[in-house]
């Protein structure tokens, strides 16, 4: 399962977008998050199964609590107002729904390698 991208478009609310994405992940600086919001950029990049390379506050959760925590930063990018494009690293994009499709099969993945370690 490849990284997941995020991009968010340009507009009057980038100061509300910034402050969700420090909340979600202080290691990001302002700066950094608004240049890479003006220029187009990826702001965000997610590791579905990244959560044990993170820093010690997100390492007392699940592999599923890791995966809806960043579902739910979208989410409430989106009701701030975020136009977000979703990219995976294949180039293929699409909004909330595809974000939605590629996390579900990360969950899946999670569940069938615990039902059968090694």
């Amino acid at each position: 399962m490849s990284n997941i991208f995020i991009k968010i478009e340009k507009d009057a609310n980038t100061v509300k977008y910034i402050k969700l994405i420090r909340d979600y992940d202080k290691t990001i600086s302002i700066g950094d998050i608004k240049r890479k919001i003006d220029s187009g950029d990826y702001v965000i990049e997610f590791d579905p199964f990244g959560y044990s390379l993170y820093d010690e506050s997100v390492k007392n959760i699940s592999e599923k609590q890791y995966i809806k925590r960043f579902y739910k930063l979208v989410q409430e990018l989106q009701k701030a107002g975020a136009i977000i494009t979703v990219f995976d690293e294949n180039g293929d994009s699409g909004g909330i729904l595809f974000l939605k499709r590629e996390l579900d099969m990360c969950l899946g993945i999670i569940a069938e390698t615990k039902r059968y370690p090694d």
